[in-house]
């Protein structure tokens, strides 16, 4: 029990309710600067890879390296062993529950990824920063240490660990459906093949193929059709250039101060273009001004004159305009006036397919001895039948199958990969500072050792932690900015009516069942003692069983989808998850915060 008893309760659901007023004022600034095209996908992307690099690291090291030493051992073996039954459970309960909810098979993985990976880092950080003004806890900081210990666990799971890769398992059992769904569809179970033709004679056992090439036999006449055409296109070219170039000039001239501009810098590619354009205009139409009766020398010269001042005029006139325009085109963001970016656009930033790239399911070229392979399998597999496979044989076969000295050396380059990023590092980094008393003196000021302090009275190394702590603050705002402004491009298109339970159910069970549950595993913890008397624990350990999946996935969905113009159901279904959870959280996460103040804490 906490020496904080009896407070009223108008003022512990103040106190819950208070800090979902700022993550989601912050959250809507990012709505609105996503939806007005400030906050692009491709700033976001960077804004990330800042937070992932440079304000997650400096974080993660202030707060621990303060916060943490080697008595508190105990206490992070409780937030293990918490982390792991909360990721694991709602992993393998929000799995059976979406299954049976009708998943579609080829977003299973992104389905188990809903439940192990929680939102841990930003919305926990936010809601425990808020509430310390409220004096019942005495040390967010502490909180906000156990916090970044919880997101160290996730981090574990969700790259050295592999779990990443599900959401690229989703996609290849996408196009296994596919190619099933084609040679169903296919006539006498022949498959198409880039332009090759298969002629397949089945008889008894033996199986002969006749395969050739696509011949493609052009008349002479056509020739003369894509002439008259090509002469067709040429004049609809000339007239369309025609048009183009006088909405061209209408748009300078809304251009405040382009009112001078002359019409003939319309068809200009570049400056210098425009601007011997105009002098060769000016020029010419001076010179005719010049008749054969003006013979006098100093006439002539005179109106000489007046040409070189007029064309260099207009050349200033010219120049000042492009300056202006220029000025106007570096302040302004040219994507303000255009329709939101939405989750096509999150896809094309993020996907590791881009143009140039082959996309997973497009054919490549074989030889004639893999085509004949790959279609006496599939008659073969036709002849056996389904009921034949059993499920025991195809899974020794599928063990027996596995190359697991390439296994084990993936596994080992993905750890290795995962430990070289700067947020993994520096907490590795942080957890052995803080169990060594003497070296974590040399940053603040430790309880076991004292070290000679440096002139201005502080450890050695402060001005580290100063460094730290002053880029960490913007860690908050940034997470919770780029979050609302994934929010703000989630767009539903084509969503087949029949998956709508599925994030309906996820949401259920993460933000209304699993609270429970959560409450009631801690609760025996707390009678065993395992929180050692730090409430701050008890409260974040609550809270963390009601709060929505990670932002990551989305991203992740991103990167593995194929620009191939083809709908893929994995990112409609994440976007509804995204939106029915953050609906209900902000009646959810209050009210889980509320019972754990007053009953489970008895503040």
């Amino acid at each position: 029990m906490s020496v904080h008893s009896d407070l009223p309760l108008g003022q512990v659901i103040y106190t819950a309710v208070k800090p979902i007023f700022k993550i989601y004022l912050i959250m809507a600034v990012g709505f609105y600067l996503a939806r007005k095209n400030i906050l692009t996908v491709d700033t976001s992307r960077n804004i990330s890879s800042i937070a992932l690099n440079v304000l997650i690291p400096s974080i993660s090291f202030q707060k621990i390296v303060t916060n943490i030493n080697n008595t508190m051992i105990k206490e992070i073996a409780t937030i293990v062993i918490v982390g792991f039954f909360m990721m694991f459970s709602q992993a393998l309960i929000i799995f059976g529950v979406g299954v049976a909810a009708g998943c579609p098979r080829n977003w299973w993985g992104g389905l188990i990824l809903c439940g192990l990976l929680p939102n841990i880092s930003d919305l926990p950080i936010a809601y425990l920063q808020t509430m310390e003004t409220a004096g019942i806890f005495a040390n967010v900081d502490l909180g906000v240490s156990f916090v970044m210990i919880y997101l160290c666990l996730q981090m574990i799971i969700q790259f050295p660990a592999g779990s990443y890769r599900l959401v690229e398992w989703d996609f290849k059992t996408e196009r296994l459906m596919q190619q099933k769904s084609d040679k169903e569809k296919g006539a006498d179970g022949a498959n198409d093949i880039g332009d090759l033709e298969q002629c397949v004679n089945i008889d008894g056992d033996s199986v002969n193929y006749n395969i050739g090439n696509n011949e493609n036999n052009q008349n002479n006449d056509n020739d003369n059709d894509d002439n008259n055409d090509n002469h067709n296109v040429n004049d609809a070219d000339q007239g369309h250039n025609t048009s183009s170039h006088s909405s061209l000039s209408k748009e300078l001239h809304q251009i405040p101060g382009s009112n001078n501009i002359p019409n003939v810098i319309v068809g200009a590619t570049d400056s210098s273009t425009m601007l011997s354009s105009i002098d060769s205009e000016s020029l010419n139409s001076n010179a005719s001004r010049l008749t054969p009766r003006s013979s006098n020398f100093h006439e002539l010269a005179h109106q000489a004159s007046i040409v070189r001042k007029t064309t260099q005029n207009s050349g200033n006139d010219l120049r000042r305009n492009i300056s202006h325009i220029s000025n106007i085109s570096m302040l302004q963001n040219d994507k303000i006036d255009q329709p939101p970016e939405d989750l096509n656009d999150i896809v094309r930033v993020y996907s590791k397919y881009n143009n140039s790239a082959v996309a997973p399911d497009v054919p490549t070229p074989q030889t004639s001895k893999t085509i004949q392979s790959e279609l006496k399998k599939s008659i073969n597999l036709k002849k056996i039948g389904k009921n034949e496979q059993k499920f025991q044989h195809k899974f020794i076969s599928s063990i027996k199958k596995i190359d697991w000295k390439s296994t084990i050396k993936e596994t080992l380059h993905i750890i290795l990969d995962s430990l070289k990023m700067p947020a993994s590092f520096v907490l590795i980094i942080s957890i052995v500072i803080c169990m060594i008393p003497w070296v974590q003196a040399l940053f603040v000021n430790s309880p076991q050792v004292k070290l000679p302090p440096a002139p201005d009275k502080q450890p050695p190394l402060s001005f580290i932690m100063d460094f730290a702590g002053y880029i960490a603050n913007a860690q908050v705002p940034f997470g919770l900015l780029l979050l609302g402004g994934t929010i703000g491009r989630l767009k539903i298109e084509t969503f087949p009516k029949k998956y709508w339970k599925v994030p309906v159910s996820i949401m259920f069970m993460r933000l209304f069942i699993f609270p429970v549950i959560g409450c009631a595993f801690n609760s025996k913890i707390h009678k065993d003692g395992l929180f050692y008397g730090q409430d701050i624990l008890y409260f974040l350990s609550n809270i963390n069983f009601c709060l929505p999946p990670a932002t990551s996935l989305l991203y992740l969905t991103a990167f593995y989808t194929p620009i191939d113009g083809k709908y893929h159901v994995q990112m409609d279904l994440l976007s509804l998850v995204y939106i029915s959870h953050y609906i209900f959280l902000v009646v959810c996460l209050p009210f889980t915060a509320t019972y754990t103040m007053k009953v489970s804490l008895g503040y």
